[in-house]
């Protein structure tokens, strides 16, 4: 995975994010073969996922609104989402986030039924200076 993006005085930010598909690991393999197989990521023909923040708005202390544009195999669909972060020493901060996205709207197909409803993605990302 990498990202960037500049924080502005204001304390708003902006940037992206790239996640290699095939860098996936959700711990179960046959699980992971079935998502990177052409039934659902495609990681032969898509082999990135980006999501690309127009905005990061602090909401309080230690809350933000986060807008922008997730790319999923070649489908891009605005999101905006809440999210929390935390100070990490002098130059880090975390950010986590549960993010619900609908999977058909990106191309997925729901094979025997196993994704029922919408798909939540927990993110807890470290930016560093």
């Amino acid at each position: 995975m990498q990202g960037s993006g500049p924080l502005a005085p204001a304390g708003t930010a902006d940037g992206g994010l790239v996640i290699d598909v095939a860098s996936i690991d959700s711990k179960h393999t046959k699980r992971d073969t079935h998502l990177r197989s052409k039934d659902m990521l495609n990681a032969g023909s898509f082999p990135k996922i980006t999501f690309d923040a127009d905005r990061i708005t602090p909401t309080g202390s230690n809350s933000a609104d986060v807008q922008g544009k997730l790319t999923v195999r070649g489908t891009s669909r605005k999101l905006s989402f809440p999210a929390n972060f935390s100070p990490r020493g002098a130059n880090a901060v975390v950010l986590c986030a549960a993010v619900e996205i609908d999977p058909a709207q990106f191309g997925l197909k729901n094979p025997l039924g196993m994704m029922k409803g919408p798909a939540v993605i927990d993110l807890d990302l470290r930016f560093t200076a």
